[in-house]
Formats: C-alpha cells, structure tokens, sequence
C-alpha cells in the first residue's frame, strides 16, 4: 500500500472534498509547524510547504534509520530517530557544537 498525505474538508452533506493530495510518506511522523508540514518515516524526513492548495517538496532528509519522533519550537525542528539519536534542524548551520552538549 502506498502511503500518502490528504488533505479534505467536509462539504455540506459532512462528505469528505479532497483539496490536494502527496505521496509523501508520514507513516511515523506528520507535525505542522509555521507554514510547513513535516514527515517522518523509515528513512528520515521531509519537509512540505503548501502554495496554492497544493503541496511542494522543500528538502528531504535521509536519515538511514527510522524517525519516530518530530519537535517544533523557537525556528528549530527535532527529530529522534528509533535507536534514540537527535538531529537537530534551523535555518542556519552552525559552526560547532557546544562542549557541554557532547557528553
């Protein structure tokens, strides 16, 4: 079964109107945060921005291992991947990595 996102509303009759259709996989992870859907699956993480009432692909992430879990908060997206590993996403890269974070 291909696994895909849908997004509907409900007509005057509560019957269900397809607005737009991806086949972008969310099977562990679907989480909206600003103007951006954000999946997860068994190989990592994409990013969907909604123009139009349609979907568009803004980045995917491989992570090679299954995402079990997304965060949102202050401009920055988290993921904890099954084996507990945290990736940690924003809109720019930083130069290292605080020592006291490396325990």
């Amino acid at each position: 079964m291909q696994e895909r996102i849908l997004a509907a509303e409900l007509d005057d009759t509560n019957g269900l109107v397809t607005i737009w259709e991806s086949d972008v996989s969310a099977v562990n992870e679907l989480i909206k945060a600003g103007n951006c859907l954000y999946a997860a699956d068994s190989t990592g993480i994409t990013a969907i921005k909604i123009t139009d009432n349609a979907p568009h692909v803004l980045w995917t992430h491989k992570s090679g291992k299954p995402v079990e879990r997304l965060v949102a908060s202050h401009g920055k997206l988290i993921a904890v991947t099954e084996d507990g590993e945290i990736m940690v996403f924003g809109d720019s890269p930083v130069s290292s990595i605080s020592p006291k974070f490396m325990s």
